[in-house]
């Protein structure tokens, strides 16, 4: 920890321990849960019948981690096809590039499903580990 002499030097210290900690720690689960979901949640779901499948969900070029401001994290799928919003698509079911997809697939919110994992515990718990991993003593 950097010298602390003031309020704002505790909070400014925080906060770069935090955003470490969720670039290091928090990041690559979120990425890894959020592949998960694709590979349950999206692909598990639905077996192409008129289309080929691409596999391009999981890769990595495909799946943005940002911090966004002090403390918040976006992890989510950029799959695109031109200006065709792919994960956006899957996401919400609408706007399938074959008729009557839309109906016959329906939503598949891998992204939905791996924000409430993390609500639900695993954003927490990796929090606290990257926190004590930085010599933080964290209960």
């Amino acid at each position: 920890m950097p010298d602390i002499k003031s309020f704002d030097d505790l909070k400014k210290a925080l906060n770069k321990t935090v955003n470490n900690t969720q670039k290091k720690f928090i990041a690559p689960m979120a990425r890894q849960k959020l592949k998960d979901h694709i590979i349950e949640d999206a692909y598990g779901a639905y077996t192409p019948e008129v289309y080929e499948r691409t596999g391009e969900l999981l890769e990595d070029k495909n799946i943005e981690t940002v911090l966004v401001g002090d403390g918040t994290l976006s992890v989510r799928s950029t799959r695109h096809d031109g200006e065709r919003d792919v994960a956006g698509v899957i996401e919400t079911g609408k706007n399938y590039s074959y008729a009557g997809l839309d109906e016959k697939i329906g939503a598949r919110p891998f992204h939905e499903r791996t924000a409430q994992d993390l609500a639900d515990g695993d954003f927490e718990k990796a929090l606290k580990d990257g926190l004590k991993a930085q010599g933080l003593d964290v209960k």
